[in-house]
C-alpha cells in the first residue's frame, strides 16, 4: 500500500494536556531506535514523530520521556539517529527543512538546519553509515521530484538528483556499510540505486527496478 500522506487535521482540546508523562501527540506517524546507547547511558532512546509537528524522544526500556523536540511547522515526515554520535538526531518535514539537534545540549536548539531548493517538502530521510552524508527525498512537485544530498560537516548541497523518480519518494536508504550505497523508493513504483560519489545524476544511477506497485517501505536483508 502507498505511504499514508498524514492529514492536517484541527487539534483536540487536551492534545497538549501531557500529566502522565506519554506522548502529547493524538498520533505517531513513526518511531526510530538509536543503533546503540550514546556514552554515559545506560539505556537506549525512541524517537517518535507526532501529529502535533514535534519530535518526541523516550528512554526504551521504561518510556519515561526525556526531551520534546519543536519547532518544525508542517508535519514531521522522518527521525533518524546518527550512527557515530548517537546523541545527534535528525528529523524531516514538509515545511522544507531537515533539523539535527544533540540530544545532549539542555536548550534543544537544532545544531544545524538544513534546507534544500524552493518548493522541496521532504518526504523521508536517512543519514549513510559514517554520518557524513545526509539524504532527503522529497514530495512530487513539478518538473521535478528530488533526491538531495547534504555533507553533514557543511550543511551544503553536495548533490541533487531531479530526475529519477516522477512521484512521491517515500524511503531513502543507505547501505549499512557503504557509505556511497543509496536506494531509494517512490509511489511511481520505482527502485533506484545510487553511487552519491557522483554528481550527475546518469552516472550515479547504477540500476533500476520497477516493481510496478507503489513502494512504501524498503529493507535490506
Amino acid at each position: 500500500m502507498p505511504k499514508h500522506k498524514p492529514e492536517r487535521r484541527a487539534k483536540p482540546k487536551d492534545e497538549d494536556e501531557d500529566t502522565s508523562g506519554a506522548t502529547n501527540a493524538a498520533y505517531i506517524f513513526d518511531i526510530a531506535g538509536q543503533a546503540s546507547s550514546a556514552p554515559g547511558t545506560e539505556d537506549g532512546l525512541l524517537a517518535a514523530m507526532g501529529s502535533n509537528n514535534s519530535v518526541q524522544v523516550y528512554q526504551a526500556t521504561t518510556l519515561a520521556l526525556e526531551h520534546r523536540l519543536e519547532g518544525h511547522t508542517d508535519i514531521v515526515s522522518g527521525v533518524k539517529f546518527a550512527h557515530t554520535n548517537p546523541s545527534m538526531l535528525y528529523s524531516s518535514s514538509l515545511d522544507g527543512t531537515i533539523r539535527c539537534c544533540d540530544l545532549r545540549v539542555s536548550n534543544k536548539k537544532p545544531a544545524q538546519i538544513l534546507k534544500g531548493y524552493e518548493g522541496d517538502q521532504f518526504f523521508s530521510l536517512d543519514v549513510n553509515c559514517d554520518d557524513t552524508v545526509v539524504c532527503g527525498g522529497c514530495q512530487k512537485r513539478m518538473p521535478d521530484t528530488n533526491v538531495v544530498l547534504w555533507d553533514s560537516r557543511t550543511g551544503q548541497i553536495v548533490h541533487t538528483y531531479p530526475d529519477s523518480h516522477s512521484d512521491d519518494i517515500t524511503q531513502v536508504k543507505f547501505h549499512p556499510s557503504i557509505p556511497h550505497k543509496l536506494a531509494s523508493g517512490s509511489t511511481d513504483g520505482l527502485i533506484s540505486i545510487f553511487d552519491v560519489r557522483q554528481s550527475d545524476e546518469d552516472d550515479a544511477v547504477e540500476n533500476v527496478l520497477n516493481t510496478e506497485s507503489s513502494v512504501d517501505r524498503m529493507v535490506r536483508s
